[in-house]
């Protein structure tokens, strides 16, 4: 499987971490604060949701192939994607084929 590094950018600004998985064209929606942590838990993350309801419209990123990103939802109590598990899963009417400006 081809796996690839994926990011979240909430509206406040705030940037997760999480695994793409390339292969099947989706994330897996399990989110992290530091890079690092989403490596050390690289391939072995366990499938997320939010509990408390606070999802939020985010932009989800991911440099598999040459990039892209489109929108879904987020929880950043929970560490959950909620909305938008993969390339047409989201509301892809901005989606765009290249990684966005925010990426970092």
């Amino acid at each position: 499987m081809s796996h690839a590094n994926g990011q979240v950018k909430f509206k406040d600004g705030t940037v997760f971490h999480y695994e793409y998985n390339g292969t099947s064209d989706v994330v897996i929606n399990c989110l992290y604060e530091k890079y690092e942590d989403m490596s050390d838990n690289w391939r072995k993350q366990p499938r997320k949701t939010c509990e408390c309801g606070n999802d939020e419209p985010v932009e989800i990123a991911t440099d598999y192939g040459y990039g892209f990103y489109w929108k879904g939802k987020a929880c950043k109590k929970c560490k959950a994607i909620t909305e938008g598990y993969g390339s047409g899963m989201g509301d892809n009417s901005e989606e765009s084929d290249k990684l966005p400006e925010w990426w970092v």
